[in-house]
């Protein structure tokens, strides 16, 4: 008795490793495909290999990598592309296809969710945001070129993390355009000198009785037009009343 369960067992086992390999998509399949792929439901070793999980070698045999996303594996071009101009595909530092791609639609309880990571580009392309966006087309982007980390993150854009308020208040008189302050784009360093009100000799001779020589920090002491309203090198918010940064008119 034992011994023919036994056997029932050993043969049921055989029948469903049978039927698994030969009708993959019944027996072990995690869920559909997704729509671009519906078509090879019954054709699993087109993507995976028995024992060995999907590769993504075998994408590329259907999908080329500076193609992705620009043209469909039957030559078709790809119309109505959104922001991407060329393929970003081909910047990729892996090309390891399923570190963002997930083609089964899993049950809703054991979906895995994948967010794209920019980690998986070179930090060149990383640094260069126009390779794969267009720019917004505000007033205030339209004067930007590639300085995007300097306001926003790779992890999320919004919100953008830059305050100017925190460095230097845009008064009537400062909100002006961005290349007067900081020249060719470099929103790393600034300058005061882009303005007829400062010269370097009329500001060194306003500030000689301060015994201020180190011109080119002006925001370490200025945080806004208020002359009254200055912060000492090295000191605290708010000390615009001391006697040696007092205006003497």
């Amino acid at each position: 008795m034992k011994r023919s369960i036994f056997l029932l067992v050993i043969i049921s086992g055989f029948i469903l490793i049978l039927f698994a390999c030969y009708f993959p998509n019944l027996a072990i399949s995690p869920g559909k495909l997704s729509s671009g792929h519906e078509e090879l439901v019954k054709s699993c070793t087109n993507c995976h290999s028995y024992f060995g999980g999907v590769q993504s070698s075998k994408c590329v045999v259907c999908h080329k990598i500076d193609q992705i996303g620009l043209v469909k594996t039957n030559g078709t071009a790809i119309v109505n592309l959104k922001n991407v101009e060329n393929s970003f595909h081909k910047y990729l530092l892996t090309k390891d296809c399923f570190a963002c791609h997930q083609e089964h639609k899993y049950l809703k309880f054991a979906r895995s969710i994948r967010r794209f990571d920019h980690n998986l580009f070179a930090i060149d392309v990383r640094n260069n945001c126009i390779l794969c966006h267009k720019k917004p087309v505000d007033e205030l982007h339209k004067e930007i070129n590639d300085n995007c980390l300097t306001c926003h993150k790779l992890n999320k854009w919004k919100p953008a993390t830059f305050e100017h308020n925190k460095y230097f208040v845009l008064d009537k008189d400062h909100n002006t355009s961005c290349a007067t302050c900081h020249p060719q784009n470099n929103f790393k360093a600034y300058t005061c000198y882009g303005c007829h009100e400062h010269t370097y000799e009329k500001m060194i001779d306003e500030h000689r009785e301060e015994s201020v020589k180190d011109l080119t920090k002006c925001v370490s002491c200025h945080k806004s037009a208020n002359k009254h309203d200055m912060k000492k090198e090295g000191g605290s918010e708010g000390e615009g009343n001391s006697e040696d940064h007092k205006d003497n008119d």
